[in-house]
């Protein structure tokens, strides 16, 4: 009697991958929130969909078999933190992944999503452009901050690039940020302002630095698709109408007194004073008429603070009533004086209940004021 031996099950070929490449290539998925990333060991690149993101991040190394698997993210980076640097080989098998490393094999199953949130982002457009990629990524990281974190006011939780005047603009309001671009933003006269939401701004900036060279973008109806070096992104655009921020900003002629200054300094002492816990507090501009101009804090309590600014002064005529004191919040100075830094800059003011204006060479940041009560 004989026997028949069963023959072993052909195993599929495994992506041999560096560790570290598969790391770098996850780093954007978790800056971006990602929870769920699709593996493709064929293709040999990572992909990962958010409700304002998504992006295809190729990795090194050589081909495998397999279909796309759905592994959760943190899964993923836990093993490949785990097993350091040198190669891996992944694979997909019966719907799991498999990752075998010098001393240990890690299979990830599945991961289950909700099939109403499995929704992937196109990448396409009609209309394409071609930008400088760190040029676009460092005026992007420039405004980024200054856009509403107010999920109810959607429009303004973004950041627009203002292809007819040649900006990249944000605000929530209270401040307003406009870095100009020219050279990235030339489209059509009177086209809409490109509303990117928040949510994708940074991940997608820090990519493009990375990487470097140009950048295409294509513009579809809810999305722009980013496509630079081997990378592909795409970025879900706002709703609505972005308020007309040139009629916000005064006509030349309407500033009282101009001070110049160094962005720097300005922004340390109002470091110095945002750093200072004092209950209802706010950072005092005052305008000397000698010429000077200082940086106090008024608060309910607290320890008192006065920094003389290094700045020279040149009031209008008429300017009397800005000799006044100017109130305002010292966060958002300290912001909208480190975007400008290290610049000299210019700072123009009207009045106490008028916003200022902090000029950089090619940015400038409008804030508003903060109204004393009862001359407190």
């Amino acid at each position: 009697m004989s026997a028949t031996a069963e023959k072993p099950a052909k195993s599929k070929p495994k992506a041999r991958v560096a560790a570290r490449d598969l790391g770098r290539a996850l780093g954007p998925a978790r800056s971006a929130k990602a929870q769920v990333v699709k593996i493709d060991p064929k293709d040999r690149t990572l992909r990962f969909d958010t409700p304002t993101l998504a992006a295809v991040l190729p990795f090194a190394g050589t081909r495998g078999s397999g279909r796309v698997v759905r592994v959760k993210r943190g899964d993923l980076a836990h093993v490949v933190r785990s097993v350091g640097g040198g190669d891996v080989l992944i694979g997909e098998d019966d719907g799991r992944l498999c990752i075998d490393a010098p001393r240990a094999t890690v299979v990830l199953p599945e991961a289950r999503i909700d099939p109403r949130q499995d929704r992937e982002h196109p990448f396409d457009g009609e209309e394409t452009l071609t930008l400088d990629a760190r040029a676009l990524a460092r005026t992007l990281l420039r405004t980024e901050p200054f856009a509403s974190r107010d999920g109810s006011r959607p429009t303004l939780a973004s950041v627009a690039l203002d292809m007819h005047r040649g900006n990249v603009v944000a605000t929530d309001s209270f401040r307003l940020a406009i870095c100009g671009a020219p050279e990235l933003l030339r489209r059509r006269k009177g086209a809409p302002p490109l509303l990117l939401r928040i949510d994708g701004v940074v991940p997608l900036a820090v990519a493009l630095a990375s990487v470097g060279g140009d950048v295409e973008v294509a513009l579809g109806a809810k999305h722009a698709t980013f496509t630079f070096g081997d990378q592909r992104w795409s970025v879900a655009t706002g709703d609505g109408v972005y308020p007309n921020y040139a009629d916000l900003l005064p006509a030349e002629g309407d500033w009282n007194a101009v001070v110049e200054l160094n962005a720097t300094e300005l922004a340390d002492a109002a470091a110095l004073i945002a750093g200072l816990s004092i209950r209802n507090a706010c950072a005092v501009l005052t305008l000397a008429e000698s010429g000077g101009a200082t940086l106090a804090v008024r608060g309910s309590d607290g320890p008192r603070c006065t920094v003389t600014l290094d700045a020279d002064v040149t009031a209008a005529a008429r300017s009397e009533v800005v000799l006044d004191p100017i109130g305002v919040n010292a966060d958002f100075l300290l912001a909208a004086a480190r975007a400008l830094a290290p610049e000299d800059i210019v700072l123009k003011v009207i009045s106490p209940l008028r916003p200022m204006l902090l000029k950089g060479a090619d940015a400038m940041h409008l804030v508003m004021p903060i109204r004393f009560r009862n001359g407190a």
